[in-house]
């Protein structure tokens, strides 16, 4: 018989968030893209649009948290 210890795997509260919000915005990004005639340019425009904004997003998805993210 052999004794296995079982590990329980702990993610932090911020990286869960980080996570969810990263697929809010593709879901966003997708919608958006499939709306549009040219691709391109709603990638453009989308990315834009996300920069300027003050979303709920934009707060979870923090420069300062992205810098220390060697993922990203």
């Amino acid at each position: 018989m052999t004794n296995q210890i079982e590990t329980t795997k702990y993610t932090p509260e911020k990286s869960k968030q980080v996570a969810l919000a990263k697929l809010d915005l593709i879901h966003k990004w997708i919608e958006f893209r499939r709306l549009a005639k040219n691709k391109m340019q709603a990638d453009y425009d989308f990315v834009k649009l996300h920069n300027t904004s003050n979303s709920y997003l934009f707060e979870i998805l923090s420069l300062p948290y992205l810098l220390n993210d060697k993922r990203c």
